[in-house]
């Protein structure tokens, strides 16, 4: 993305500067795969890139076993962006598990009726970097969290991370027009920055993938990264109840994506098969992962 492409995001979007910080070396500690007490490292030869979203259920609030939710990043992904991120210090404390990584934390915390939370994205360090970072203006009050734009490069990939809280309320209604709302932001954006066409929305909809409300993303191209029907919320007596996270992407314009998306299974993993351990102390919702290709010539 050149200088006047990232002046018309600004414009569009209100420019934030991002807020980067290196982690602090501790122990992570059991995910679902391994024991770790050291960061990975960056295979310099690698030409993936795992991405993913997840909510973390109000990091920086209550108790919270820090160590098993830096132990899933850790595992699963090399970037990753957070919803729920109720104050700086929360964060701050899961990066203090996190050696080798850097965060974006959203320049305010957005929402309304009392409750306001920060979004973050983590980004392992050597695997990817983030160019800019942006809080979307919304002088109509389409949302009640406005959603945050993160540019990012990877080798010769660069790409776009549209992060999302839509709204919960008691009716449908107010989420699908938040829904409808973000299709349309998508369409801004490519408008205003021709040269980078690679947004990928990610978050919490409150919604599954059947929602009609979806239709506005497929009539630009856009798809989930599964079939959107994938439970990711998690009750502390039923397990995986609910298909509310997604990832979307337009599947030919992204051409970096590797055709590999999943649901990271903390339940089985992490929370050693307890749904009310997972909600308690983890999170009430598993994240999602993909993977794109970075080795190629970049397409736009």
């Amino acid at each position: 993305m050149n200088t006047t492409q990232k002046l018309s995001l600004a414009l569009l979007l209100g420019l934030a500067t991002p807020a980067c910080s290196g982690a602090a070396a501790a122990t992570i500690a059991v995910d679902e795969f391994a024991t770790s007490t050291q960061a990975q490292t960056v295979d310099p030869a690698s030409t993936q890139v795992r991405v993913g979203t997840w909510n973390v259920k109000r990091l920086g609030q209550g108790t919270k076993r820090m160590d098993l939710v830096a132990g899933v990043i850790e595992a699963n992904f090399d970037v990753v962006a957070l919803q729920e991120v109720m104050t700086p210090a929360g964060l701050a404390s899961l990066m203090a598990n996190l050696p080798g990584w850097s965060s974006t934390l959203s320049e305010r915390a957005v929402g309304e009726n009392g409750y306001f939370e920060y979004y973050a994205v983590l980004t392992r360090d050597g695997a990817a970097t983030v160019t800019s970072n942006a809080m979307v203006a919304d002088a109509a009050d389409e949302w009640a969290r406005e959603p945050m734009v993160t540019c990012l490069k990877a080798q010769n990939a660069d790409f776009c991370l549209v992060s999302t809280h839509v709204v919960f309320g008691d009716t449908v209604g107010p989420r699908d027009a938040e829904i409808q709302a973000l299709a349309r932001l998508v369409t801004n954006l490519r408008n205003t920055t021709p040269n980078e066409s690679d947004y990928i929305v990610v978050g919490d909809f409150n919604r599954s993938g059947s929602a009609r409300s979806f239709g506005s993303f497929a009539t630009q191209g856009f798809g989930f990264s599964d079939d959107g029907l994938t439970r990711t919320t998690i009750s502390s007596l039923n397990g995986y109840v609910n298909p509310f996270d997604h990832v979307l992407l337009d599947k030919v314009v992204t051409n970096e994506w590797s055709g590999i998306g999943r649901r990271v299974d903390i339940l089985a993993g992490a929370c050693g098969g307890s749904s009310s351990f997972c909600a308690s102390s983890v999170s009430d919702h598993a994240p999602l992962s993909i993977t794109l290709n970075t080795a190629g010539v970049d397409d736009d």
